[in-house]
């Protein structure tokens, strides 16, 4: 047998030898010379295929992540670099790929091309951030309050646990009123300014009654921006109840588990929330953002002049509040009882931002699209012009600016959500 045959191994070596059996003849001369070289080409050719055939040689099936010990044994059981790299890219890590880790195991002979497929292999920390976030693209649609409360037993502190806690309270079926022990008195009846407590927020509301106002620049106001003309005349058909206060932190961790403020205190009111955010908290409460209308309407409170009182005794704005919002209910309340309409923090409501309209109104509820959403109010760094009941604001429905100015266009301005009419 000629020595290529002899280095060939496993069926390269059955198959050479097969072959060179098959065709050497028993006699010798030309013929047998021919055919010689003839089995010698064909060892050869065994020889070239031989990387191709152990390369093929299947990994081993992935039962788990690989530890640091499984992947040293490997190393050192002479296992290929290659088929290594396969099962980590396959089956991923059981530990995390810090330095002290990539560390232990050069030390301990792995080489560097697996050390690079370790760096990129899966670990403990990202399978179940892929795992968490596979879980909320299944369930973030589903109308099964069960699934939530699932989900935040499983991931509690997940980036979604804020939208899971927030799903909840919306899809938490109402407790059934209890039977009336009185008569019910109808919404005409109610007295402006009666109160009442909203059970899911611990916030108390005050009875708006229906009614009629000028929307927009107040009579003899010189400092009205053009964006609040022309005045108009606008009709409030029905009566509801209205926060007596912006949503404090505490009301907005009772109902989202969450605070985003950046001045903290639990009666301040919340601030760097989106509109979005907003949206979802009144609806968890158990109701909606005003009007851009209903909101001007309760602020003047009857008032025709640019401010419900005097400003400072109304109002925390850029002279009086000491860069930084105050608790709730400070200041001097309007004529319906709710306070800081003015000042401490904006205020969204539900309208796109958009021009007033010419002409008398009935309950509007402003454009039916648009780029931004209007807030109302002023807050605690605006100038006094800012801080008057006919003033507007707009901002992007899904951004953010926080209280110390960071944020898009330069606005520095904190947002809070202003809840909505609702029964109790």
């Amino acid at each position: 047998m000629s020595i290529l045959n002899v280095v060939i191994l496993g069926p390269a070596r059955r198959l050479a030898t097969a072959a060179q059996d098959s065709i050497l003849p028993h006699g010798g001369g030309q013929a047998g010379t021919v055919i010689s070289r003839s089995a010698k080409l064909v060892s050869v050719m065994m020889l070239l295929l031989l990387p191709a055939w152990t390369g093929a040689q299947p990994a081993p099936r992935c039962r788990g992540p690989l530890s640091e010990a499984l992947l040293t044994e490997l190393v050192k059981g002479s296992v290929p670099a290659p088929v290594i790299r396969g099962n980590l890219a396959k089956c991923g890590i059981a530990f995390e790929p810090t330095g002290d880790a990539i560390g232990r195991l050069r030390s301990a002979g792995v080489p560097e091309t697996v050390l690079d497929a370790v760096r990129a292999a899966t670990g403990p920390a990202e399978r179940k951030r892929q795992a968490e976030q596979a879980r909320w693209e299944f369930i973030k649609d589903s109308r099964d309050q069960q699934v939530f409360e699932q989900f935040l037993r499983e991931y509690p502190a997940s980036q979604y646990a804020a939208a899971a806690r927030l799903k909840v309270a919306a899809l938490t079926p109402a407790a059934p009123a209890p039977a009336p022990v009185a008569p019910v008195i109808p919404p005409a009846a109610i007295a402006a300014g009666t109160r009442r407590v909203n059970q899911k927020d611990g916030l108390t509301y005050v009875w708006i009654p229906p009614g009629r106002f000028q929307m927009g620049c107040s009579p003899g106001d010189a400092e009205c921006f053009d964006n609040e003309k022309p005045a108009h005349e606008v009709t409030i058909t029905k009566g509801f109840w209205l926060g007596q206060t912006p949503v404090t932190q505490q009301a907005y961790r009772r109902v989202t588990g969450q605070d985003p403020s950046h001045f903290k205190g639990a009666n301040l009111p919340v601030e760097t929330v989106n509109w979005d955010e907003a949206k979802a908290y009144c609806t968890a409460a158990g109701g909606r953002l005003p009007t851009e209308a209903e909101w001007e309407y309760a602020a003047r409170a009857g008032s025709t002049g640019a401010r419900y009182g005097n400003l400072g005794e109304i109002a925390w704005y850029n002279e009086n509040s000491g860069n930084t919002t105050h608790e709730v209910g400070q200041k001097l309340a309007n004529a319906f009882g709710l306070y800081d309409m003015l000042g401490n923090v904006w205020q969204w409501v539900a309208d796109w931002y958009g021009d007033y309209p010419s002409g008398a109104q009935s309950d509007p509820s402003g454009p039916g699209s648009g780029q931004y959403r209007a807030l109302r109010g002023g807050s605690w760094d605006v100038f006094a012009r800012s801080s008057r009941v006919s003033a507007r604001n707009w901002y992007e429905p899904g951004l953010r600016v926080n209280s110390s100015g960071s944020g898009a266009s330069g606005n520095d301005f904190p947002f809070v959500l202003f809840p909505f009419p609702f029964s109790i």
